[in-house]
């Protein structure tokens, strides 16, 4: 977010307008990948759109487009309200397809079409940050099919960081130079509910759609496709419907006859629909999935997460033809996530066996090939196992420390990872083993099969107070889907773990004086932290109850520790 005091001097410099006014230019369309014509390269038709969205006239002078392309606006550059500044990669080439639209400049270098970040600057100061990409969850009509990113809203309000806030373009090339305009195209409300990727014969590759709408979906003559770049696999026969509420079933003998066509690739893959009209033009809708690998004979299916999302999860059981079952969970969890510590905190991820039988985390028969976890990079040594309703710790720092700073028990496995968790977004994930095979021309291959992610943010609806306040996310049920922000809330003591021996039993502050109590006499020191990890108070105590006066000191977040012998126990509180 950008502060409007740290504006204004740059902006009486390079505009001369007022810090609400900047933030009223949005990027509102982008043409990365576009389709080519014959005697000129795809890149000479790339186009990025800025509009004033705004109340205010803006004058561009010393904006800045960054990124994968360099543009300045080195002179006055007037965009009155609701005005467009196109950006093109060659100018000439632009007009042969786009002739009567005007150009704001021509940038160097070119949009990668694999996705990157795009950015607008004014002065040393970033007003827009838009990290494209060309897989989904963005659309992959815009990536070499002819169609361009454009915001969802008319006059975007966000910053349009998020997949979310960008769409397709509702025609073919785009429309430079103007409002993306109204889609009258009535698509239905339907998309690939459930994948059976990974057959052994007589069982065969499957695909199921679901009509989520309240009226016949007519999917005559769209394409199933799983490659983006080649949407017209198969095409689904003319005259095919789905009632409201109902499914269409499809399977290998149907889109890959006598080896014809496509099948899935065990160790992942992609399924997309494409609407198209009988003329096999595509019309302007996708919708689809990439998905991992999978145990042989086990389904994909759409599961909906208590924020309305669609996530694309192993389900517990094969439904095609029927309602999707629950996500499958398990063997092992996430049920622990320390992200973002404070000064004298650790990074952490704590994992459980939520089965009655003992978990080997390693490819059977291998020990030495163990499961892995994302997010941290890091991969099991050899021989690990957890047994029934064990957990184990993985840590940014020497275990041996972690388990001293936190009192965890020594029978508790702990493993340190490389590298360091984000602070605002991360997909953590486990990944277990499928059987090894071996390939036509005889080289071994076993494929990763994904049990479970979690994708937390530091943004809401997930626990605030984990995002540095010396808190870390908690799975409120083991057993629940582990991708849902309801599912998590925000923890700071490592009750599970800590020798109940001299453990305080009562914290509290009162008045600016803090209270410690404890039912029988305890005997060790007490040691308190500020946020930043500085020690603020130490005394040795041998009592069942002590009181500290903190009136002076800053109003905040504190860490009390309280050491007794081998034992130490921590809590926290807020003044």
């Amino acid at each position: 977010m950008i502060m409007k005091n740290l504006l204004l001097p740059i902006l009486s410099v390079c505009f001369g307008i007022t810090q609400a006014s900047i933030l009223d230019l949005k990027i509102t369309e982008i043409m990365y990948h576009p389709t080519t014509v014959t005697g000129v390269t795809e890149k000479q038709l790339e186009y990025i759109e800025l509009k004033n969205t705004g109340a205010t006239v803006l004058n561009l002078r010393s904006l800045i487009v960054s990124g994968g392309i360099q543009f300045t606006f080195f002179s006055d550059y007037i965009l009155q309200p609701n005005e467009f500044a196109v950006l093109v990669s060659d100018s000439n080439v632009f007009h042969t397809r786009y002739p009567a639209v005007n150009i704001a400049g021509q940038y160097s270098s070119n949009l990668a079409n694999s996705g990157e970040e795009l950015i607008l600057f004014a002065g040393s100061n970033k007003l827009i940050a838009i990290d494209y990409k060309d897989d989904l969850p963005w659309s992959p009509l815009a990536d070499g099919l002819g169609y361009s990113l454009v915001p969802t809203e008319v006059n975007p309000t966000t910053n349009q960081e998020s997949s979310k806030d960008w769409k397709n373009s509702c025609n073919i090339l785009g429309s430079p130079g103007e409002d993306d305009p109204v889609c009258n195209k009535n698509f239905p409300d339907v998309w690939v509910n459930e994948v059976l990727s990974h057959t052994d014969l007589p069982q065969v590759d499957a695909i199921e759609i679901y009509n989520n709408s309240s009226v016949e979906a007519d999917i005559s003559d769209w394409y199933l496709s799983d490659s983006k770049k080649d949407p017209y696999q198969y095409k689904i026969p003319t005259g095919t419907t789905i009632q409201p509420g109902e499914y269409y079933l499809i399977d290998e003998n149907a889109f890959n006859p006598n080896g014809l066509g496509f099948r899935f690739n065990r160790s992942g893959d992609e399924i997309y629909l494409f609407s198209s009209n009988n003329s096999n033009e595509l019309t302007g809708f996708v919708t689809g999935w990439e998905f991992e690998a999978q145990y042989n004979g086990h389904s994909f299916g759409v599961y909906i997460n208590s924020e309305g999302e669609k996530h694309f999860v192993p389900q517990q059981e094969l439904t095609l033809g029927f309602e999707n079952a629950d996500p499958k969970i398990g063997p092992l969890v996430f049920t622990q996530i320390m992200y973002n510590p404070n000064a004298i905190q650790h990074e952490f991820l704590k994992i459980k066996n939520i089965t009655d039988s003992t978990v080997n985390l390693w490819h059977p028969g291998t020990p030495e090939i163990g499961w892995a976890i994302s997010g941290v990079s890091f991969t099991f040594p050899a021989g690990v196992s957890l047994d029934s309703n064990e957990s184990l710790y993985l840590t940014n720092t020497n275990p041996q420390i972690f388990k001293t700073d936190n009192s965890v028990s020594d029978s508790i496995q702990v493993f340190q990872f490389l590298g360091k968790l984000s602070n605002s977004s991360e997909d953590v994930s486990i990944w277990a083993h499928d059987r090894q095979d071996t390939t036509s021309t005889g080289d071994i291959f076993m494929t990763r099969v994904l049990l479970e992610t979690v994708n937390y943010t530091d943004e809401n609806p997930w626990p605030a107070m984990a995002d540095g306040y010396g808190y870390f996310l908690k799975r409120k049920v083991d057993t629940d889907y582990g991708n849902d922000p309801l599912n998590w809330k925000e923890e700071s003591d490592f009750t599970d773990n800590v020798n109940e021996a001299n453990k305080l039993n009562n914290t509290y502050v009162s008045n600016n004086i803090l209270y410690c109590s404890n039912s029988e006499i305890i005997q060790g020191t007490v040691k308190i932290f500020d946020i930043k990890g500085s020690m603020i108070f130490s005394k040795s105590i041998q009592t069942k109850n002590f009181q500290i006066n903190i009136k002076n000191w800053a109003n905040g977040m504190y860490v009390l520790k309280f050491e007794s012998g081998s034992n130490m126990t921590s809590t926290k509180f807020i003044k």
